[in-house]
């Protein structure tokens, strides 16, 4: 008899798990083909259908406390609809307000499919893959810097929305966005986020993932090429000269090892304390210091811009303290006041009540997963730590869906008998 040998076949119940990974596959492995179809966007909501599908098939849905700030921000935003300037506002509304329902989504999918199901592994697994994505997408933006073409999907959309702004940005293929310093012109990595600051912002928050996945494994060859892959990605991520991104990085990973160096981990800090060196020594030896030291030189504009943006949406926020105005406020020729930081979007869109809810939802889920019992748990909770590090100067829309997957597992870190049986 011939034995035939090759992999084993697939059980129908492998088949289904492997399925089951959807909500989180979709803003991550399909992110590079959605992206390119213009669909970017529109994946980071595929967690809002779990949520639906999990309502109606169980009755007994696991819902933890954190989530109840999330919800009641979920339900005031539809109330701020009302101060909206226009009917071709209310899809990016609609959008914005589908990104806090993925957030619940996510969290709660977690929470309540069997870690035998969808194993946490294969979740972070994911995420750190999104983090390569991001990496390969920035070494597009130093190559390719100039495309900017309409996707199949933007070329669909009728005239009356395609032509607003924020959905145009949404859909178009750009791998770089350039900005003009004192040196010259410099591709600064944006690709598939609809901006550099949100391409700087998603690499960091992904960073824990992707040490948790190559880094922190028992496989050899695996550990070596995770540490190739973290210097491939310093140039892109030092071309993005990112500030805030590189400070809420820094300030995530010293918060990590000190807290096991607490535990005894020295090994953790002093791991931190050199790579942080080797990332400064290898920018400050190589062409790309003189981009990132061009970048802080013109900081003080960039700054200037940002506190007349902060004052502004303070003084506007005053004038409709309840319900704000539904969405950023248009300011031309400068960026619409109420950008360039989640807690001012959320005081000018969605008024004072929307900023206290904000800042509910990050003291709860920092709260909620500051306990950990595996090392998965700190991880994860570091990740959302450096997400609310960037809340006062990053919009965080889409990128707070993460925060709904690290929260998930946090949950199951410190649940694992419930975690186990669903």
């Amino acid at each position: 008899m011939t034995v035939v040998r090759g992999r084993p076949p697939v059980s129908r119940a492998a088949s289904r798990d492997r399925r089951a990974l959807w909500p989180v596959a979709a803003c991550t492995a399909c992110m590079p083909l959605a992206y390119l179809l213009g669909l970017g966007a529109v994946v980071w909501i595929a967690p809002a259908f779990a949520l639906g599908v999990l309502a109606l098939r169980r009755r007994d849905l696991r819902v933890p406390w954190s989530v109840l700030p999330i919800a009641a921000l979920a339900l005031w935003i539809p109330a701020t609809s009302v101060s909206l300037s226009g009917a071709g506002s209310f899809t990016v509304f609609l959008y914005r307000w589908s990104l806090w329902i993925a957030l619940i989504g996510a969290m709660v999918w977690l929470v309540n499919t069997p870690n035998r199901r969808v194993p946490t592994a294969r979740v972070v697994d994911l995420l750190a893959a999104l983090w390569i994505v991001f990496v390969a997408f920035g070494y597009l933006a130093l190559l390719l810097p100039d495309v900017a073409v309409a996707s199949p999907f933007g070329r669909l959309l009728p005239a009356s929305i395609a032509t607003n702004v924020f959905v145009s940005d949404l859909t178009i293929i750009r791998f770089a966005e350039l900005q003009r310093f004192v040196g010259g012109v410099v591709p600064r990595p944006a690709a598939p986020m609809i901006a550099t600051n949100g391409w700087g912002s998603t690499f960091a928050i992904l960073t824990p993932f992707f040490v948790l996945s190559w880094l922190l494994v028992d496989d050899r060859r695996r550990r070596r090429i995770g540490w190739l892959l973290v210097v491939v990605a310093v140039p892109p991520f030092a071309v993005s000269t990112n500030r805030g991104a590189w400070l809420s990085l820094a300030v995530g990973l010293v918060y990590v090892a000190v807290r096991l160096a607490l535990r005894g981990a020295t090994r953790t800090l002093a791991a931190t304390v050199a790579c942080g060196v080797l990332a400064i020594v290898v920018v400050a030896l190589t062409p790309l210091g003189s981009t990132v030291r061009t970048r802080l030189d013109g900081a003080s504009a960039s700054n200037d811009t940002r506190e007349s943006l902060y004052v502004q949406a303070w003084d506007r926020a005053l004038d409709s303290p309840f319900v704000g105005y539904g969405e950023p406020i248009p300011n031309p020729p400068d960026p619409p006041i109420g950008t360039h930081g989640l807690v001012w979007y959320a005081m000018v869109a969605h008024g004072f009540p929307g900023l206290g809810l904000v800042l509910g939802i990050f003291a709860a889920l920092l709260a909620s997963t500051f306990r950990y019992r595996t090392r998965t748990g700190l991880w994860c909770h570091a990740a959302i730590v450096i997400c609310a590090l960037q809340s006062p100067f990053y919009g965080l829309l889409p990128q707070i869906v993460i925060v709904g997957f690290a929260a998930g597992i946090c949950w199951r870190d410190v649940h694992p008998e419930a975690a186990s049986g669903g």
